[in-house]
C-alpha cells in the first residue's frame, strides 16, 4: 500500500473560464483529498495591505496554500497583480508575476534568441512599417503572427514580398518570420517543473501550412529524441515557466524551437497520447506548497 505523505491543501485555481483542462486539474486535487476552490480574475477586489486575506466576490477569504493561474487573456494587468499580491504574502504562484510580459510572442522569441536556442529569422514591429521595409530583411516563404493569438489564428503564410504588403496587419503589433522546411508536421512536447511528461507530432493538414489541431492538424504520440527534449527544456528554463507546451520544428539543420505555450490547453494532448498532465501539475503543486 502506497501511502500519501502530502498534507491536504487548500489549492486556488485562478482563471478567466472554468475550462476542461482547469476542471481536469480540480478533479485530481480532489481525488488526492485537497480543497479547491476555482477563482475568476474579476471578481478579485486587491487590498494593497499585509492582511491574511483577500476580498473576492464581496466576501473576505482565507489565503490558499498555493495558487495556479491558467488562461489570462485579456486579464494580464490583473493576473499580475493578483499574484504579485499572492507573492508578497508568501503563497506560492504559479505561474510567476514576472513570465506575464512574455505573452507577447516576439518578446519571448527575442528571450529565446538572448539564450541562443535556435529559432526562425524573426523581424518585429509595427505592421505599417514591416508593410514598408520587411521585404529587405525576409527571405521567402515568410509567415507572419500575431503577437498575442492561439491556436495558429492570425497565421498567415506569403510566398513573395506583394503577399507580404497585402497580408501584414497595418495597424497592430506583428512579427513575421522565415519559414521553415519542414517534414509536415512539428513536435509538440508537454513540460511541467522542466520535465517532459509526453510529446506528440502535429501533422499539416492538406491545404494549409500550420499544424494545430484546432485547424484540422491530427496528433500522433511519439517518442522525442533526447535532442529534442533538452532544447525544449532549454527554452521552457529560459523562459522560467513552469508548465509549458513547446513546439519544435525539424528543419534541415535540426530542431529549431518555434513557440512556447505557456498554461497550454492539453485536452488534445491527453487523448492523442494517453497522458493527462493534470496529474504531473498536481504533483508540482503539491511539491511547492506553503509548508
Amino acid at each position: 500500500m502506497i501511502l500519501n505523505l502530502v498534507s491536504f491543501m487548500l489549492i486556488w485555481i485562478i482563471g478567466a473560464s472554468k475550462s476542461w483542462e482547469n476542471r481536469e486539474i480540480m478533479t485530481e486535487a480532489l481525488r488526492r483529498g485537497h480543497e479547491v476552490r476555482f477563482r475568476y480574475f474579476n471578481r478579485f477586489l486587491i487590498d494593497f495591505s499585509d492582511k491574511p486575506y483577500v476580498y473576492y466576490s464581496g466576501k473576505k477569504y482565507k489565503l490558499p496554500d498555493v495558487a495556479l493561474v491558467r488562461g489570462v487573456g485579456r486579464w494580464k494587468n490583473l493576473a499580475y497583480i493578483i499574484t504579485q499580491h499572492l507573492k508578497n504574502k508568501h503563497i506560492p504562484v504559479f505561474e510567476k508575476p514576472e513570465v506575464y510580459k512574455l505573452d507577447n510572442k516576439a518578446v519571448h522569441t527575442f528571450v529565446l534568441l538572448q539564450h541562443k536556442i535556435p529559432t526562425p529569422r524573426t523581424i518585429y514591429g509595427f505592421g505599417a512599417e514591416l508593410a514598408d521595409h520587411t521585404v529587405e530583411l525576409t527571405s521567402y516563404p515568410a509567415v507572419i503572427k500575431p503577437v498575442i493569438g492561439a491556436k495558429g489564428r492570425g497565421v498567415v503564410k506569403t510566398e513573395n514580398e506583394v503577399e507580404l504588403r497585402e497580408f501584414v496587419p497595418k495597424e497592430e503589433e506583428i512579427y513575421v518570420q522565415t519559414f521553415i522546411q519542414n517534414p509536415g508536421r512539428d513536435m509538440r512536447l508537454f513540460i511541467v517543473d522542466n520535465q517532459v511528461i509526453g510529446s506528440m507530432y502535429r501533422f499539416v493538414p492538406e491545404g494549409d501550412f500550420r499544424s494545430n489541431i484546432a485547424l484540422g492538424g491530427k496528433g500522433k504520440a511519439c517518442e522525442a529524441p533526447l535532442e529534442a527534449e533538452e532544447l525544449a527544456i532549454k527554452a521552457v528554463k529560459a523562459l522560467d515557466f513552469q508548465v509549458a507546451g513547446v513546439d519544435l520544428l525539424e528543419s534541415p539543420n535540426g530542431f529549431m524551437v518555434v513557440e512556447v505555450n505557456r498554461a497550454p490547453q492539453f485536452r488534445d494532448f491527453s487523448k492523442t497520447t494517453g497522458i493527462n498532465p493534470a496529474e504531473a501539475i498536481v504533483n508540482f503543486l503539491e511539491r511547492n506548497a506553503k509548508k
